[in-house]
């Protein structure tokens, strides 16, 4: 069954794509300076960390991340420094 959406609706969904243009790479690409991102281990579903897209995504667009386990292990946290 085809479900339509307003643009209401579309404006916060996000189409996942192959390659590096995945859900991280598309939020990386707002973050401002000084803001970060956290994810949740049960949000991130491939084998690989998301470390590869973290530097694929810091090189194609230009900024400079600082990125790494959260404390308390569940999870990872990005933020943007540059």
């Amino acid at each position: 069954m085809v479900k339509f959406l307003n643009e209401e609706q579309a404006a916060d969904l996000i189409p996942i794509k192959k390659g590096k243009y995945t859900w991280l790479y598309k939020e990386l690409a707002k973050l401002k300076v000084g803001q970060a991102i956290v994810i949740e281990t049960g949000d991130w579903k491939t084998k690989s960390l998301p470390y590869k897209t973290v530097r694929v995504a810091g090189r194609a667009l230009n900024m400079t991340f600082d990125y790494g386990r959260m404390p308390d292990g569940n999870g990872w946290l990005v933020k943007r420094i540059k």
